[in-house]
């Protein structure tokens, strides 16, 4: 099965018919608490993804797929976590709008990372339908409330991470997956502009998506009728009746032409340590489109510069996160924006996080407990220190191997300790490296 998701996307993307792979299912808003997950007042409501009038789906674009469409936010008012959507089958109360619009929040989003539109990511040498979602989607909900945006953050090992139930922790380390057959797990978040947790935060929180699936077979129909009865509150926005009739089934046949930017790395996103860069870009055109010229913009808000080259190369200058923007006009005079797929971080922040696992495990966390005598791996997680020298250190650990980005140590003595890095730049400054905490513990014995 490992071409098996690339196949049917050449199939259902390379035919007359107007094909695309569809997300099925619902999400839920069960706790809205980012820090403290099990505790406080469930804030209770549905995301369909699928059903009468509505459609979210994918659209073609090499390893990385833009999501499409808006989805409805819903609830009865009940407070408790929802099961199925058959509570709201007579009641349900439209409060807003989930919407994929191809849009970021601001220049840098707010300093996180994927500061590019939502799409879905194929994993590297992942089988079917194994990937997971990044980037942002932006929330409407009732009148007036304050700019609300969802983000779906990138595993923090983008090869190597755990797709499954139970999972994926709604921490810092949150995510959005997917399995070989297309079954999404885990939490995206949703904050106001300005909130990082639950405190003066318009936003939902927490998003569950592990009722969500994608559809491999790309069929292009939306799925079965929900038959939800709408009903607006009295604070609701009087134009989401007529949005949510007209405004969410918005697929392209295909055949009319699309087209999309990429960095010529093929990478989602670059990072470039200071105020100036240049990044090259490509275009991939899908469909029939016959180009005359290219309409390029190195960044949202410049002067077009038109040209018969389908790459371009865009020297930037400042601190910002750049965007490329790109339209093709063809024989006939018609106009085809493209899609960006990539962005450009230009950053003099430098920061840096040591994590850590047990020989064995997959993932690295900032906490670790070992048995006497297992063996760590630690790893530098960081931003504009590739080119410092690393110094460890790891108190009652035996270290065996240690580079710029990596340490391995044995757990020699029981108790607790932290691993920590620091790393001289070329400038000459020291930067300290958040540590990882370890616990040491004595293997029980058993009898005498």
């Amino acid at each position: 099965m490992t071409e098996l998701l690339n196949f049917l996307l050449k199939i259902f993307f390379g035919t007359a018919l107007a094909s695309t792979i569809n997300f099925q299912g619902f999400a839920s808003v069960n706790n809205n608490l980012q820090d403290s997950a099990e505790t406080g007042s469930p804030v209770v409501f549905a995301i369909p993804m699928d059903g009468s009038g509505i459609q979210i789906y994918l659209e073609e674009g090499a390893d990385n797929h833009l999501v499409h469409g808006s989805a409805p936010i819903l609830t009865n008012g009940v407070s408790l976590p929802f099961t199925d959507l058959s509570s709201l089958s007579q009641n349900g109360i439209l409060i807003g709008w989930l919407r994929f619009s191809q849009e970021v929040p601001n220049a840098d989003c707010f300093g996180q990372e994927d500061c590019h539109p939502a799409k879905w990511n194929k994993k590297a040498n992942g089988s079917g339908g194994e990937g997971y979602l990044s980037g942002w989607a932006e929330m409407e909900i009732g009148p007036n409330l304050s700019e609300i945006w969802v983000h779906f953050k990138s595993p923090e090992d983008r090869d190597n991470y755990v797709c499954g139930p139970d999972l994926i922790q709604r921490d810092k380390n949150y995510y959005v997956c997917s399995t070989d057959t297309g079954q999404l797990y885990g939490y995206a978040w949703s904050s106001g502009t300005n909130s990082g947790t639950v405190e003066d935060n318009p936003g939902l929180g927490w998003i569950d998506f592990s009722k969500v699936n994608i559809d491999l077979s790309g069929l292009s129909e939306p799925g079965p009728n929900l038959n939800l009865n709408l009903n607006l509150n009295s604070n609701s926005n009087s134009n989401f009746n007529s949005n949510f009739n007209n405004n969410t089934n918005n697929s392209t046949d295909i055949n009319q032409g699309k087209c999309y930017v990429y960095l010529d790395s093929n990478s989602p996103s670059e990072t470039i340590c200071g105020t100036q860069g240049t990044a090259d870009y490509k275009v991939s055109i899908q469909g029939e489109l016959s180009p005359v010229s290219y309409e390029w913009k190195c960044e949202k808000g410049a002067n077009p510069e038109i040209s018969d080259s389908p790459t371009k190369k865009c020297n930037y200058s400042g601190v910002n996160t750049y965007i490329p923007e790109l339209t093709i006009v063809g024989v006939s005079g018609t106009r085809e924006k493209c899609q960006p797929m990539a962005s450009v971080l230009l950053t003099t922040e430098v920061k840096c996080q040591v994590k850590a696992r047990k020989i064995g495990e997959e993932d690295f966390s900032a906490k670790v407990v070992l048995s006497l005598n297992d063996q760590l791996e630690a790893k530098l997680f960081g931003q504009c220190v590739e080119k410092g020298i690393t110094s460890w250190n790891a108190p009652n650990l035996t270290i065996i191997f240690s580079d710029n980005n990596n340490l391995r140590a044995l757990a020699a003595k029981p108790g607790y300790t932290k691993i920590s890095a620091s790393v001289l730049l070329e400038n000459g400054k020291i930067i300290e490296c958040s540590d990882v905490e370890t616990e040491v513990k004595e293997k029980t014995k058993i009898g005498l």
